[in-house]
Parts: structure tokens; sequence; C-alpha cells
């Protein structure tokens, strides 16, 4: 996520960012956001109340450009009715047998899911999404990259990212 993201938020601006996190964490990007860019509004979505108290207590993310909310990330972005994003991280993941699984399935959804990300960010903004593997990555740039100017894909032995801007 860092290299598509880094050259995101390195490049000339003419306003703040608004940023859309799905899937929270600990916090940790949302931290390195804040340390590198001039935001606007940052939204982010978990399903698990914990890590919002993660976030705002031990990574001390209360910054009032800052919305946490504990829902599914997915009927809260079929639901948002709010102004578009620059960049939306896609990071939703749960376990199963002690092994990640995306929560949206790139081949499964792709029909919906995709087009429903690409709806809700401004001409010229990035999408970046965590894949489990490379194998992911490179099916999901292709089967997105109808809807997107360009995709990207970085990946190391262990995980994978895929990034797409409109």
């Amino acid at each position: 996520m860092g290299h598509a993201l880094a050259a995101y938020l390195f490049r000339p601006v003419d306003r703040p960012l608004r940023i859309l996190i799905l899937g929270l964490g600990a916090g940790t990007v949302v931290k390195k956001i804040q340390h590198y860019a001039c935001i606007s509004k940052l939204i982010a979505i978990a399903i698990d109340a914990t890590h919002i108290y993660i976030a705002k207590t031990l990574m001390g993310l209360n910054s009032a450009d800052f919305s946490f909310y504990h829902a599914d990330a997915v009927e809260w972005l079929a639901s948002y009715q709010g102004q578009c994003f620059d960049v939306i991280i896609d990071d939703l993941y749960f376990e199963q047998e002690c092994e990640p699984l995306r929560a949206v399935d790139f081949q499964e959804n792709n029909r919906s899911w995709l087009p429903l990300l690409k709806s809700r960010l401004y001409e010229g903004g990035l999408l970046i999404a965590n894949c489990v593997s490379p194998a992911q990555a490179r099916t999901s740039v292709s089967t997105s990259s109808p809807g997107f100017k360009h995709g990207m894909r970085f990946t190391k032995s262990e995980y994978a990212h895929i990034s797409g801007s409109v």
C-alpha cells in the first residue's frame, strides 16, 4: 500500500484530500497518512469496535478531521450519500482457519464491488486494495482495468497490493 499511497500523497494538490479507509485495523495507516498528507476529511470504517478504540486511545488518532464508524464497510459504502473521496483504501479481511481472506472477493463480487468503489472516487482518485496473494492481485488488476484509467500491482512474497486511478 505504501508505494502507491506515497506517490499519490506527494503529488501537487489544489485542496486537502478526502480519504476513506475500509478496514481500520489498529490505525497504523491512518497514522502514516496523518504524517504525510494534507487531509480535509478521513473516514475509517471498522467492523470491530476494538479497532476504533485502539486507534483513538493507543494511536492518538483524535483529530477533528477524522471520523470512525463501527459498521459493516460494505453496507456503509452502499448507503453512503456524501462527497466522493480522493483516496479509498480497501483493506477488508477476516480470518478463517488462521488464514486471511478478503471480506469482499474481487472475482465473486467484481461486478458490483469495484464499480461501487469507483463511483465513490473523484475523477483522478486512487483506489488501493490489499490482496491476499500476488495471484489475486494479478487477477484483480486485469478484471478492474476496464473501469479504471490505470492499474498497478505491488507484490512481495507475503502480500500484494493493487491500485487503480479513475
